[in-house]
């Protein structure tokens, strides 16, 4: 090795693990290492103390002789397991652990930049690819948790375990220790992380092209990977026997992924969002240069035999050698089934998804071009995930070949752009400034990230003061965020916390997913604890709304009185590439501690100032008092029943009545509970909540709402039926299959049983249908029959209204909440309705249980009518 080479490892190794030193002790220990010392600490008959006699052998028992929650990683065990013993002691310095770290680190830079430079021409390019890989969210973020699982051990022993190959293939001298360092890898490392093995298929891939039969070393590949696939099978032979033999993808996080698959379902299989967050790690004007980069060969071969082709000289003799040159061809015809497939995808003639699928796939192809190996890295790397995958983190693992293949297209971009002469060195310039604001933007991501985690680290503090201060030791408090252990851990143990949420959090026992076991727990504890609602609140995207947000909160499902806004946590940090702009908002990286991307709003500036992301929650508190659990919760659309009525919007959720001042913006549930509107009413029925605001207005008692009241059985006699006339309604129904009027208006009103009319989709209310009468009629009874086949588009709630000329309405009555049976039909009654109206109206407000749409077989109208 030069000494120029020398002094390039020894200042990387350096800078690495210095500056995560100086950047990992500025703060203190976040998720997932905060709650493995609160567990330690709080949750177990006998913690683990470092230095004790029997610590580190209680350590390495439990850790062989059990299987985790996210598989067997016995090694990873022990290391989690000491750093809490040594971090549950208050006086614990960080530092020493710190500089381990950051030595690990460091040494990953080194090995990263010699495996680059196998497959790159210049130092520079290397530390590019190192620069990429080390830049990049998902290495920065697993990079503060510092002993409950350290991310880079993973890569580097992949990447020892590729330079010792090499070393052990092509050195002359000390094979033997080459192959024992190899070994050691293959042996240890899937007691780590179970992905290590990915290494063993990698060798064998490598051996495989060298020698091109089975070899020595492909046997002992094999015979590790068989170690991988069942990590406890030497353990139970010769100490745990207890322990199950059974395949590592049966075990931990990834057993509980795939039993839970619908294997009837190729396409259900697939963990989607894994190539949507894929192509957000680089800087997407990166991914255009590279695709540039990776297509003007291929335009470039294409022309050129276009024009042969048409001078007819393609396949003379002294053109053969364009047709000989395997590498020439490689870099057209691949190019070009890349593009085929992808213009189809984008053009719809595919499902959209295995259309971004497929330009993840493209770093493959891309790889293809410098070295089949490099994309036979990617796909390993890359595939697993399609099927295991949760957070953008794990993706690192990929990210390392990736990294290299992208480095090499700036490598080869730039050798082309310096061949260019005149005019086109325009292009060395632009390529210049784009790598520029390239390097500029991926290393923004450590300052992002330094921001976010700061922010949301001093939010923690001062929630765990806040406790401290001011609610009871021992209090409950009841969060719809798993980082409410960190506040108990560095609230000292003062409070003890429960989960809205299943998912993510440190103790499963203490989920209250459903409503009874919230009140199970209120009860338990009623005059022992005082409990609260821990509220981390933000603007939830509609797909994260109904399960993250505090729904005991967002429902009011119990009485609690509302003690106020906490503290706000707000991190803002730029980004230069332009195209950064138009990615999607679920797709924008979390820069915090990784397993809580959940619990913080992540996105654009939400006041909309350009380049810049913000990371922002609200923490509000409420103390619970009461003991009763109602069960309504506010899934399902929120509509508009009324605009407008006295001064007041009324609208419906989860057949929930709710009315606010029309003047005071958009509906929001969390003002309706905090009482932030000048004046609001909740019902449980249309009716009642009519009545509440007419009761607070002025107007005149005879224009009050009345009641619809259903006739309970024997029905009287009944006045005249009306007979069937004109109709017309909101809308019907209509599909590909069910053509314009199939379910029209007059079906309703026409005695036909083999008949309905179905509404159209909903736009505020489920419809509404008019009967038009020649003359002034009054309605004093009605019937409604429903199918008997769709009980759930039966209505739920409705109002009828009155009109001479179709265009004034006046109500005349409406419906508490209504139960039916298939097939039934009900006998209305319109109390004290003296007034006689050519139009009647019915608004359909709810319906039982579809909430989509509503369906009415027949309708008869009973009163009488003026000549």
């Amino acid at each position: 090795m030069s000494n120029r080479r020398l002094i390039i490892l020894m200042c990387l190794w350096a800078v690495v693990a210095t500056g995560f030193f100086l950047l990992r002790s500025s703060t203190i220990f976040v998720w997932d290492d905060s709650p493995s010392i609160a567990a330690n600490m709080y949750d177990i008959p006998k913690p683990l103390v470092w230095g004790e006699s029997d610590t580190f052998e209680r350590i390495i028992s439990d850790s062989f002789g059990s299987i985790g929650g996210g598989g067997y990683r016995p090694l990873s065990l022990i290391i989690a397991r000491i750093g809490a013993s040594i971090f549950s002691n208050p006086n614990a310095n960080p530092a020493a652990w710190f500089t381990a770290v950051g030595m690990i680190f460091g040494t990953l830079a080194v090995c990263v930049f010699l495996i680059a430079r196998r497959y790159l021409q210049t130092d520079t390019a290397a530390l590019l690819a190192v620069f990429l890989f080390l830049f990049s969210t998902p290495v920065i973020t697993g990079g503060w948790v510092v002993f409950a699982g350290i991310q880079a051990i993973v890569p580097l022993m992949i990447c020892l375990g590729l330079l010792l190959y090499w070393k052990a293939v092509e050195s002359t001298r000390c094979k033997g220790l080459y192959m024992l360092g190899l070994c050691m890898v293959l042996f240890f490392g899937p007691w780590f992380r179970e992905y290590i093995g990915v290494l063993s298929l990698l060798i064998i891939f490598l051996e495989a092209r060298r020698a091109r039969r089975p070899t020595l070393l492909m046997g002992i590949a094999g015979v590790f990977l068989l170690h991988t696939l069942f990590p406890m099978a030497l353990i139970k032979l010769l100490v745990y026997p207890q322990l199950p033999l059974v395949p590592v993808f049966a075990i931990g996080f990834s057993g509980q992924q795939l039993s839970a698959m619908d294997t009837d379902s190729l396409m259900s299989l697939i963990k989607w969002s894994v190539s949507d967050n894929f192509l957000t790690l680089f800087p997407p004007i990166f991914f255009g240069l590279a695709l540039i980069a990776y297509l003007t060969p291929a335009l470039f071969f294409g022309s050129e035999l276009l024009i042969r082709i048409w001078k007819k000289r393609c396949f003379s003799l002294d053109e053969q050698h364009i047709l000989a040159n395997i590498e020439t061809m490689k870099n057209f015809f691949l190019p070009l089934i890349f593009i085929i497939v992808a213009v189809f995808g984008y053009f719809g003639f595919y499902d959209q998804r295995m259309f971004i699928l497929w330009l993840s796939l493209g770093m493959a192809f891309l790889a293809i071009c410098y070295d089949t190996f490099l994309a036979w890295w990617f796909l390993l790397t890359f595939l697993p995930f399609l099927i295991l995958f949760t957070e953008q983190v794990h993706l690192a693992y990929a990210l390392l070949p990736a990294s290299i293949i992208m480095a090499a297209t700036v490598e080869k971009s730039w050798q082309a752009v310096q061949q260019l002469s005149g005019d086109f060195r325009f292009f060395r310039y632009a390529l210049i400034l784009i790598m520029a604001l390239v390097i500029a933007d991926h290393g923004l991501n450590l300052y992002g990230s330094y921001e976010v985690v700061h922010s949301v680290n001093d939010g923690i503090l001062t929630m765990a003061d806040w406790f401290k201060t001011n609610v009871p030791r021992g209090s409950i408090v009841i969060s719809n965020a798993p980082h409410a252990e960190d506040i108990r851990l560095y609230s000292g143990g003062h409070i003890i916390a429960f989960w809205t949420v299943t998912a993510g959090i440190p103790h499963p026992s203490r989920a209250l997913a459903k409503p009874e076991e919230l009140e199970k727990l209120i009860w338990e504890y009623q005059g022992k604890r005082n409990v609260y609602f821990l509220d981390m609140d933000y603007n939830y995207t509609p797909v994260k709304a109904a399960y993250h947000s505090h729904k005991y909160v967002r429902d009011n499902n119990v009485a609690m009185e509302y003690i106020g806004l906490i503290h706000i946590t707000k991190a803002r940090y730029p980004y230069l590439d332009p195209f950064k702009a138009y990615i999607p908002r679920p797709l924008i990286s979390f820069l915090g501690a990784p397993d809580l991307e959940n619990d913080f709003y992540r996105g654009p500036a939400q006041d909309d100032t350009p380049f810049l992301r913000e990371v922002y929650t609200e923490y509000h508190v409420y103390k619970v008092t009461g003991t009763k659990v109602d069960l309504w919760n506010s899934s399902g659309p929120l509509k508009m029943v009324k605009e407008g009525y006295l001064g007041f919007n009324i609208f419906v959720l989860n057949s929930r009545f709710f009315a606010i001042p029309q003047g005071e913006g958009a509906f929001d549930l969390k003002k309706v509970w905090r009482k932030e509107y000048s004046r609001s009413f909740i019902s449980d029925s249309y009716l009642d909540i009519v009545k509440q605001i007419i009761n607070q207005s002025e107007i005149e008692p005879d224009a009050k709402l009345q009641d619809i009241v259903v006739v309970n059985s024997p029905w009287p006699a009944l006045p005249n039926k009306l007979p069937p006339g004109l109709a017309y309604s909101s809308g019907n129904y209509t599909d590909a299959n069910t053509p314009v009027g199939h379910y029209k208006a007059e079906y309703a009103f026409d005695d036909n049983i083999n008949t309905l009319w179905h509404s159209p989709l909903p736009a505020g209310t489920l419809g509404w249908i008019v009967r038009n009468f020649e003359k002034p009629t009054k309605i004093s009874m009605f019937t409604i029959t429903i199918r008997s086949d769709m009980i759930d588009q039966a209505p739920s709630f409705f109002i009828v209204s009155g009109s001479s000329d179709g265009k004034s309405w006046s109500a005349l009555g409406a419906t508490n909440k209504l139960y039916w049976e298939k097939g039934e039909r009900k006998l209305f009654a319109l109390k004290e309705n003296n007034q006689y109206y050519k139009f009647y109206k019915f608004d359909f407000i709810s319906s039982v249980a579809d909430d989509v749409f509503v369906s009415i077989i027949d309708m008869d109208l009973f009163g009488e009518q003026l000549d």
